[in-house]
């Protein structure tokens, strides 16, 4: 289902038989968890978000959250190097959103 971002209700959202949000962008999410995330955040300036995926949840706050505040995304990242069998290293991304509508995300 295509959904127009920011969303102006939660009721924009279709959700499958358990609950979970569905929606153009890739990801998990009830629609209980959603309803948290907007209640909370309501007059945030600043938010961490850890573990974004495809972005669901990043928009989701960004469509419930101030327009003047910064919305922090950190990406945990699995890397194999080349030549190096066993083991895997971790390494974070980050991006950080201010004053952006949310269709300039996309």
């Amino acid at each position: 289902m295509q959904v127009n971002f920011p969303i102006k209700s939660l009721s924009d959202f279709k959700v499958n038989k358990d609950g979970m949000i569905q929606c153009q962008i890739e990801g998990w999410m009830h629609r209980d968890e959603a309803r948290v995330i907007e209640k909370t955040l309501q007059g945030r300036k600043n938010i961490l978000e850890l573990g974004t995926y495809q972005g669901l949840s990043t928009s989701i706050i960004a469509s419930f959250c101030n327009s003047d505040a910064t919305i922090t995304t950190v990406l945990l990242h699995d890397m194999h190097l080349p030549g190096v069998q066993g083991q895997t290293y971790k390494f974070a991304s980050m991006m950080r959103i201010r004053n952006l509508g949310i269709g300039q995300l996309w």
